[in-house]
C-alpha cells in the first residue's frame, strides 16, 4: 500500500511582508527542515513563482537553495503550476499559457540552471512532470493544454470524476484518456480533508481510514495547514509518517506510484475545485469560494479581471544577453534599454498577477472552522494592483477600473457600518 504527499505552497502576489515572514516562521522554515531530517519521507511539492519571488525578495535564499538540494538529490519531486496563482479554468487561453511558461521560467531561474547544453545563455529545468492547477480547478479545455506542454500528469479532486465513470471502489487513484498521454492524479479527498481540516485528528484516525478505504493514495493539501491554519500541523504530520512506517504503509514518490498504479480510462470529466462539494458540484456550483453570482464583491473583480485581461500588448523579443533575467523584479526590468518592450514585459507580469485567487477567496464570507473568510485589506491591496495595471491599459481601461473599484470599496464601507 502507498501514500504520496503533495504539499501546495502558496502565498498571493499582494501579501505584505510582515505576514509572509510569519507564515516562513510558522511554515516554511520548519516544513523544509523536517523534510531534509526525515530520511524516509519524499514529499511532492508545487511552489508558484509567486512564493519564490517573495523568498528572494525577503532574503530567503538558503530557503531557496535547501529546496534546490532536495530536488536536485531526489528527495523531493517539484511540479509545474501557475505564475501568480488563477482560476485557470476562468481566464482566456493566452493567459493560460502565459502562466504556465512564466511559472516555468521561474521554477527553472530559482531550481535549475541558466546556462543551455551549449553553455549558452538559457534557463533550464529538469523532471517537471506533473502539474498542480491552483485551487485545484481544472476542465477539458486545461487537460488538453497540459497535455500541449507535455506534462505526464495533473492532480485533481474527486468531484472530477462523472459518478457514471466510476468503474472502482474509490474514486480517488490514477485515470488516463483514450486519446490523451497525459493521466489525472485523483487525491483521497477523505484522507486530506481529514488531516487539513478536523483539528481533534490523531494519526491512528487517519491510518483508521486508510485501511476502512482499502488504500491511500494522494493526500494533497495547502502546505500552510501545517503551522499556520493549524498549530499542531507539522506534529501531525510528524506522528503520522511514523504511524504509517510503523504500519507498512509505504510513502512513496509520484513518479514510483504513477508507474506502479493501475489507471482506468475516463471518457470525460467535470469541471471542478477542491472547493467544491458533492452536492454543491450537483447544484452547478463548482467555484463556491471564487464565484458566487450572489457576492457582489467578487462578481465586481471578475469584471475588473476581464477587463483588463482582454487588452494585451504586443511582445517583442528581449534584448540578446538577458536571456536569463527575472522579468519579475522591477530592478532586473531596467537592465532591458528598449523602453517600450519594458514597459509591455511589466505589464504582462502584471497581467498575470491581478487574477490571483485568493481575492476572491478572502471576498466570499464563507466560514471555515470558525473562522469568516473575509479580509478587505487584501481586497484594497487587489485594487491598487489592479489601478497600477489599468495604468498600462489606455484611459478607459483605468475609467472602468476606476469605476468598478469604487463600487467594490463603497461595499466593503457597508459592510463595516452594518458589521
Amino acid at each position: 500500500m502507498k501514500i504520496v504527499f503533495l504539499l501546495h505552497l502558496y502565498q498571493p502576489p499582494v501579501q505584505n511582508e510582515t505576514e509572509f515572514k510569519t507564515i516562513y516562521t510558522q511554515v516554511y522554515f520548519p516544513l523544509i527542515k523536517y523534510i531534509k531530517n526525515k530520511k524516509n519521507l519524499r514529499a511532492v511539492l508545487s511552489i508558484p513563482l509567486s512564493l519564490l519571488e517573495q523568498m528572494d525578495r525577503y532574503g530567503y535564499k538558503s530557503w531557496i537553495e535547501d529546496v534546490k538540494n532536495l530536488f536536485e538529490n531526489e528527495r523531493i519531486e517539484l511540479t509545474g503550476g501557475a505564475a501568480y496563482h488563477p482560476l485557470l479554468t476562468k481566464i482566456p487561453e493566452i493567459f493560460i499559457e502565459k502562466q504556465i511558461v512564466l511559472n516555468e521560467y521561474g521554477l527553472g531561474y530559482y531550481f535549475g540552471r541558466k546556462s543551455g547544453f551549449e553553455g549558452e545563455a538559457s534557463i533550464m529545468i529538469k523532471n517537471l512532470d506533473g502539474f498542480f492547477p491552483p485551487e485545484m480547478a481544472i476542465n477539458s479545455e486545461l487537460v488538453y493544454i497540459l497535455n500541449e506542454f507535455q506534462y505526464k500528469w495533473v492532480v485533481a479532486d474527486e468531484t472530477l470524476v462523472p459518478n457514471r465513470e466510476i468503474k472502482r471502489e474509490n474514486k480517488f487513484g490514477i485515470y488516463d484518456f483514450s486519446d490523451l498521454d497525459i493521466k489525472i492524479l485523483v487525491r483521497n479527498r477523505t484522507l486530506s480533508n481529514l488531516f487539513s481540516f478536523k483539528r481533534d485528528t490523531n494519526p491512528t484516525e487517519l491510518i483508521s481510514c486508510i485501511k476502512y478505504l482499502g488504500s491511500a493514495g494522494i493526500v494533497a493539501l495547502d502546505a500552510e495547514m501545517l503551522g499556520h491554519h493549524y498549530d499542531r500541523g507539522m506534529a501531525l504530520l510528524d506522528n503520522f509518517v511514523d504511524e504509517l512506517i510503523s504500519n507498512n504503509i509505504h510513502i512513496s514518490s509520484m513518479k514510483e506510484y504513477v508507474e506502479s498504479e493501475k489507471s482506468v480510462i475516463l471518457e470525460g470529466i467535470n469541471e471542478s475545485s477542491w472547493g467544491a462539494t458533492d452536492k454543491e458540484m450537483e447544484e452547478g456550483n463548482i467555484y463556491p469560494f471564487w464565484d458566487d453570482n450572489s457576492n457582489e464583491i467578487q462578481q465586481f473583480l471578475w469584471q475588473a479581471i476581464h477587463k483588463l485581461l482582454s487588452i494585451t500588448p504586443a511582445k517583442g523579443d528581449v534584448d540578446e544577453g538577458f536571456e536569463t533575467l527575472p522579468v519579475w523584479e522591477e530592478k532586473s526590468l531596467q537592465l532591458i534599454s528598449d523602453e517600450s518592450l519594458r514597459k509591455d514585459i511589466e505589464y504582462d507580469v502584471l497581467l498575470c498577477k491581478i487574477s490571483e485567487s485568493d481575492q476572491f477567496w478572502w471576498a466570499s464570507k464563507k466560514e471555515i472552522l470558525g473562522h469568516v473568510m473575509y479580509d478587505p485589506a487584501h481586497i484594497k491591496s487587489v485594487l491598487e494592483l489592479y489601478s497600477k495595471t489599468s495604468s498600462y491599459a489606455g484611459e478607459e481601461a483605468e475609467k472602468a477600473i476606476t469605476k468598478i473599484s469604487s463600487k467594490i470599496l463603497d461595499i466593503i464601507q457597508d459592510n463595516n457600518e452594518n458589521s
